[in-house]
């Protein structure tokens, strides 16, 4: 009797069937700061998802993206305490230019979520050895901007030169996304390429010094001269010609008018009379109206004229 006893009170203890299955108490990390990743030696990023994999993604994600606001807040801050300007992008610069060079970011921590069926994941970020590589990439960088930078000092030929100042203001562009980031891990103030200035002063002397002759209709030179900051000469005293032409076509389809604005551009040394670069340019727009479709695709071109035609032209 005590026996059967025994048993009910067990099987009411217990209940019948399977074992439920009861979610795991959540870890720290999921709430608040991780008792092991934390403080001045890692940067860290929370993910969930449906998955697994897909929780790691969005935690290596969200590492990056917390990463570069922070660079890009305190490259904001540096700024306007210098007194100069800010590129609202430059946090989307940084961005982009961590997925790129940032390395070793490890999915640290997991957990699974029953209740919720939701997977969770800790990225980890080790400033210090993240630190040492991008450092070495910045030095590297700046070793390659003094070449770029000395035989643009040495080149005669205009267009050599600027071409090879574009390519070093390029680098520049990156090296100063990187050294920003670096200056975030090491936590220290940020370095910049000693002679930064003095490349964008030459490459604007030397795009000053070309006397430029435009051989272009109306509105193809008037798109022209809007995005150029050059010496307009005549045409027996220009180094280079620009010969451009403009073309717009247009297309209906369901009751809107599709309009391209072309135009096709090449650069002429007068001297040898040779091509030294072409480049086409397109704007494309639409409208309920063909005049006003038209229109709007040629404000695309000049936008992209204002944009690209010096770098492109002569990069």
């Amino acid at each position: 009797m005590r026996f059967s006893i025994f048993l009910i009170a067990m099987f009411l203890f217990f209940g019948c069937g399977e074992p439920q299955p009861v979610a795991s108490k959540a870890p720290e990390w999921i709430t608040s700061i991780s008792p092991i990743y934390h403080g001045s030696r890692y940067i860290v990023g929370l993910g969930s998802g449906a998955t697994q994999i897909g929780a790691g993604d969005r935690a290596r994600a969200e590492l990056i993206k917390t990463f570069a606001v922070t660079v890009g807040s305190s490259e904001y801050s540096r700024v306007e305490t210098d007194g100069g300007g800010y590129a609202g992008s430059f946090s989307d610069m940084v961005y982009a230019r961590a997925n790129m060079t940032i390395e070793g970011v490890e999915i640290a921590e997991r957990w699974y979520d029953e209740e919720n069926d939701l997977h969770y994941a800790l990225a980890v970020l080790d400033k210090a050895r993240s630190a040492a590589r991008l450092r070495s990439i910045v030095e590297n960088r700046n070793i390659d901007i003094d070449t770029l930078y000395n035989n643009a000092k040495r080149e005669k030929d205009t267009l050599i030169r600027l071409k090879t100042l574009n390519s070093a203001i390029k680098l520049l562009e990156e090296q100063r996304t990187d050294s920003a980031m670096l200056a975030v891990l090491e936590e220290r103030a940020s370095f910049s390429y000693a002679n930064t200035l003095q490349i964008h002063i030459d490459r604007r002397n030397a795009l000053h010094g070309i006397k430029l002759f435009i051989d272009a209709d109306v509105e193809a030179k008037r798109l022209l001269l809007h995005a150029l900051n050059l010496t307009i000469a005549s045409r027996e005293d220009a180094d280079y010609a620009i010969t451009a032409a403009l073309k717009t076509s247009v297309a209906k389809r369901n009751g809107w008018e599709w309009a391209s604005a072309v135009m096709d551009i090449s650069l002429i040394d007068t001297k040898s009379q040779t091509v030294r670069k072409s480049a086409t340019f397109e704007g494309k727009d639409t409208a309920r109206q063909e005049s006003v479709a038209i229109e709007r695709s040629i404000k695309k071109l000049q936008a992209e004229l204002d944009a690209k035609l010096l770098d492109k032209v002569f990069e």
